[in-house]
């Protein structure tokens, strides 16, 4: 989970009439967990689905409504100005067609909201963002900015000197040369045209989305800020866009939109227009367990900063400020109902039922595997079963077959956006995450898999790797000749295969028990331990427990 660091000076100074410690001892009743705590700051961990929190502007707007100092909807006032265009080039189509921008002036910057700033700006890449992949954000110093702007696709030879850079580059330098540029040119594909911001003096104020120019960096003598967001998902980047507008008009900055000018048609950014989401009055008190009248109710969603309109007497229809992305069904207006009134005020109910629970067999077997495995000096770990299609297919080398995917729609997350098929991807991606831990790590997971079509669409897998300068084809096969061997009494074979991607060439086989196969082993591919930029050999089995937890059910 993400975390921000909120000087309690900013606690202090934003709840005047409230000590600090009745602040600090409302942080989890607005969905917020406290991580530490010193004498000058407090870390706060927040969930991903509420990216306005990746700024502590967005966690005083929060509790000032539970708290009850201000209620409602957030209004925005947005300026105009003519001057503030951006061109957009029908050539960045098919690479990043979208852009988002603001301007935002008349306050001086200090050092500790560039931070606020750039911290922000990191978890919002790292989370809704999806790494930078469903979007970018680059943040200028406005003076140094001459608009109107343009956004178009250039050729790699145009050049200028990136931010943590002495001198110029060429696009096709920063690409191949820079830590950056290395990191993140797998987003734009294969293309011999590449997405760039110029000013009106035609100097690049961005490439996106890998690195902004050294020239409109900000500092502490900057008075103002341009922000551009840059997306192939256009509603990611209009929540950024909102984000950030409501974050810097908290701070008193005064907002300016952006118009963005497409052909024959132009669009202001940010957009700020709210939404609305409407609940009857009986079901919100049925999941509640309450029995509160329309007006408790709308209330305790004014302390969730949601407004609400006229409606039926027994509906309550709220409207939701454009920031807020989590807030898209009847329950989601629930829960902002209950954080509303306060969880501490809700009595807990027994359920009128009397039973007793017990493990299913799966479970039993499950652990007795675990047991096997831990013998066998391997450790677990457990990865998330909504992962990103980039992580299950690309990075592993493979191409995705849609029809057996189980999509996810409206994903609250940017990057979470399938279920799994394969545990073989978050395992390897785990390792990629641990290059400067120790070695060797013998990792297995096991999880569930989804396969749409199949007459098991849902799966129980192991994954089992090994990753250290010895790793290979023997070592993982002796594991599992042993695992199956201890756990069940089962010999294996295994047929030489080929699964080009995820293994290496003529370094991997088909595993067979009792003449079924159930699944793949053998050496991880140079090209994936890249892409993962794992620097030891890795060799890993994946396989379907399906047949053994069958058979274990009929001997009980």
């Amino acid at each position: 989970m993400p975390v921000v660091e909120v000087p309690l000076t900013v606690l202090t100074k934003s709840f005047p009439e409230n000590s600090i410690e009745e602040v600090i001892a409302s942080l989890p009743f607005v969905g917020l967990d406290i991580e530490g705590r010193n004498d000058k700051i407090i870390r706060i961990e927040y969930n991903p689905n509420r990216p306005e929190f990746s700024s502590y502007i967005g966690i005083v707007r929060a509790l000032k409504g539970y708290l009850g100092i201000e209620t409602g909807l957030p209004k925005y006032k947005i300026n105009n100005d003519k001057n503030f265009r951006i061109k957009i080039s029908s050539s960045v189509r098919p690479i990043r067609p979208y852009i988002r921008a603001l301007v935002a002036k008349d306050l001086e910057f200090g050092n500790d909201i560039i931070k606020m700033f750039i911290d922000m700006q990191e978890d919002l890449h790292m989370g809704i963002c999806n790494k930078r992949k469903a979007a970018s954000i680059g943040l200028h110093n406005l003076d140094r900015i001459q608009f109107p702007l343009s956004y178009l696709a250039s050729s790699s030879d145009i050049s200028f000197v990136p931010l943590d850079s002495s001198q110029a580059l060429s696009i096709k330098e920063i690409l191949s040369s820079t830590d950056i540029g290395k990191k993140y040119s797998h987003l734009l594909g294969k293309t011999n045209e590449f997405p760039v911001l110029l000013d009106a003096a035609q100097e690049v104020v961005s490439f996106p989305p890998i690195v902004n120019s050294k020239n409109t960096r900000l500092d502490n003598q900057s008075k103002g800020i341009f922000v551009e967001i840059t997306a192939v998902d256009p509603r990611v980047a209009d929540l950024i866009a909102a984000i950030y507008a409501s974050t810097l008009y908290d701070m008193n900055f005064k907002i300016y939109h952006t118009t963005l000018i497409e052909a024959k048609r132009s669009i202001k950014s940010p957009d700020m227009s709210p939404s609305s989401i409407s609940a009857n009055i009986a079901e919100i008190n049925r999941y509640l367990g309450t029995t509160f009248p329309r007006k408790e109710i709308a209330k305790a969603a004014a302390r969730s900063r949601l407004g609400t309109r006229n409606s039926a007497r027994e509906k309550l229809t709220c409207i939701v400020p454009k920031y807020r992305n989590d807030v898209r069904h009847v329950r989601d207006l629930i829960e902002e109902v209950m954080i509303g009134v306060g969880i501490s005020k809700l009595s807990p109910t027994l359920p009128i039922v009397n039973v007793t629970g017990s493990r299913n067999t799966n479970s039993v077997l499950i652990d007795k595997i675990k047991e096997v495995l831990v013998g066998l000096g391997l450790q677990e770990i457990r990865n998330f079963v909504i992962v990103s299609s980039f992580l299950q297919f690309d990075s592993m080398g493979l191409k995705a077959n849609e029809g057996s995917l189980f999509k996810i729609e409206n994903s609250l997350v940017s990057g979470h956006d399938i279920l799994r098929n394969s545990l073989l991807p978050s395992v390897v991606d785990t390792i990629g995450h641990n290059i400067h831990s120790s070695y060797p790590q013998n990792l297995f997971e096991i999880g569930k898999v989804f396969k749409k079509g199949e007459a098991e669409p849902e799966k129980w897998n192991l994954c089992v790797a090994l990753a250290y300068n010895r790793a290979d084809y023997t070592s993982i096969k002796s594991i599992l000749q042993a695992y199956l061997k201890v756990a069940f009494g089962r010999d294996v074979t295994t047929t030489p295969n080929s699964y080009d991607g995820e293994y290496a060439n003529g370094r991997s086989a088909s595993i067979i028990v009792e003449g079924k196969e159930v699944g793949k082993i053998g050496e991880i591919s140079d090209l994936v331990r890249q892409s993962h930029r794992i620097r030891v050999p890795v060799a890993a089995f994946e396989i379907d427990l399906s047949p053994f937890l069958n058979s274990f059910r009929t001997s009980v």
